[in-house]
């Protein structure tokens, strides 16, 4: 039995600048965080190795130094991801994603699409909220990394608020196309669902060059990044 105490992590914030360090004593590494609208997030991709895990997360397979794993992070299949979090933070929900988005487009004058209605055999009406991020182009851009060269990379975005999102590769499981990493211009994010099943395809959300998207069927044994939020 394991009794040393486990100290809470550490979350040193700037409410001018509106960012900050979480520092995980767990294992002592450090991440910076960025507020946008009322969320706190981390503003890199975590790397967290827990400990006693039937199936660890990678790092890129082995192809990457350490400099490059710092940069990319882990990757965790699904139910990893949900472990995680320090405490204090959480893996995001959709719902938290759609706060994000929809701060990020009435911040920039966007003017979003009014949610449907929908009536009950009762009669009552409900709001049905049916917010669609694919539906506002370069919604993505506003997340993106934002390098420090004269030429950037048509990969990289206008970074406005700190998030400091990366194009990075992304790895299937080795029962699921025998365990490739595949480099694309798309950033991959688990999201957290509201089901305690285990064995069924999970969602994630895909932060495209040009768009935004909720994907559908990915298996939660395929390996993506995480993003933290604080609680």
């Amino acid at each position: 039995m394991n009794n040393t105490l486990q100290l809470p992590p550490i979350l040193d914030f700037n409410e001018t600048s509106n960012k900050g360090t979480l520092f995980d004593t767990r294992d002592g590494q450090s991440y910076k965080v960025v507020k946008i609208g009322k969320q706190i997030w981390t503003a890199e991709n975590f790397r967290y190795l827990p400990p006693n895990e039937e199936e660890p997360p990678l790092y890129n397979y082995g192809k990457f130094e350490n400099d490059q794993q710092l940069l990319f992070g882990r990757y965790y299949n699904y139910k990893t991801a949900t472990k995680i979090a320090p405490e204090g933070w959480h893996l995001p929900t959709k719902e938290d994603f759609i706060e994000l988005f929809k701060f990020i487009l009435n911040d920039n004058n966007f003017i979003l699409d009014p949610p449907q209605t929908q009536l009950t055999l009762t009669n009552k009406k409900f709001i049905i909220d049916t917010f669609n991020p694919e539906q506002y182009p370069y919604l993505s851009i506003y997340l993106r990394h934002k390098p420090n060269t004269p030429k950037p990379s048509p990969y990289d975005g206008y970074d406005k608020y700190g998030f400091n999102l990366l194009c990075s590769p992304y790895f299937y499981n080795p029962e699921h196309l025998q365990g490739l990493f595949y480099f694309s211009n798309s950033s991959f994010l688990w999201f957290q669902q509201n089901t305690n099943k285990t064995n069924e395809y999970k969602k994630s959300i895909k932060i495209n060059l040009d768009k935004v998207s909720f994907a559908t069927s990915n298996p939660a044994s395929d390996y993506f990044n995480v993003r933290l939020i604080k609680d």
